[in-house]
């Protein structure tokens, strides 16, 4: 039973991260495309004087957004829920490691409630949702650093949490990266895809490894 537990729990884990992944790529998509909207519409509404249509464009546009962020907190609610089933299953080293995810998706789920405030109120817990958001990489790095290192992990467990120590390494280069000018944005693309593969990898030979 212990055992289908912790599959389960990881398994909850891996949909969580998945739909928060899914969920973020086409938040990302969704605000350039709402951008460039607002964008024509504004410059329209500029020209023939129709801010009625241009209010209402803004209106849509905001709406859409606040429903993929509403995804992004599910995935990100459902990834912490995964955690903290799998936690207690471990031993106590394997257990702070998880604790420090759990804490990092935790303050995700706040900096994504704080960001989808923003939405209608701009500014306004942004700084506070960065702050959040450095932290849990902080927790984040930690933890998976510490997992490598569970003996409730066999082999194939330990070699799964040293490629989720691996990937969100990619995923700290990406965020470096980003801020490069000059095709930035590519290597953080890259960067970013190569972290998925591996945190999909790592947590899908984690969950193999209870089986």
């Amino acid at each position: 039973m212990e055992i289908q537990n912790s599959t389960q729990s990881v398994t909850t884990v891996i949909k969580g991260l998945t739909i928060y992944i899914i969920a973020s790529i086409v938040s990302s998509v969704v605000k350039i495309i709402a951008v460039l909207m607002n964008l024509g519409t504004i410059m329209c509404a500029a020209s023939t004087g129709d801010m009625g249509g241009a209010i209402a464009s803004l209106g849509f546009t905001a709406i859409i957004t606040l429903i993929v962020g509403l995804a992004v907190l599910y995935g990100i609610w459902l990834y912490y829920s995964g955690l903290q089933q799998f936690a207690p299953e471990l031993d106590e080293v394997g257990t702070k490691a998880v604790g420090n995810l759990s804490n990092a998706a935790l303050l995700m789920l706040i900096a994504q409630i704080l960001t989808m405030v923003g939405i209608f109120v701009p500014i306004i817990g942004s700084v506070i949702a960065m702050i959040l958001v450095v932290i849990a990489f902080v927790l984040n790095i930690v933890g998976y650093s510490a997992l490598r290192n569970s003996a409730s992990l066999n082999s194939l467990g330990q070699d799964g949490a040293k490629q989720l120590f691996t990937g969100f390494i990619f995923a700290i280069i990406a965020v470096c990266v980003s801020w490069i000018p000059v095709l930035s944005w590519i290597a953080a693309i890259v960067l970013n895809i190569l972290y998925w593969v591996y945190l999909f990898k790592g947590w899908g030979k984690i969950r193999q490894s209870l089986q």
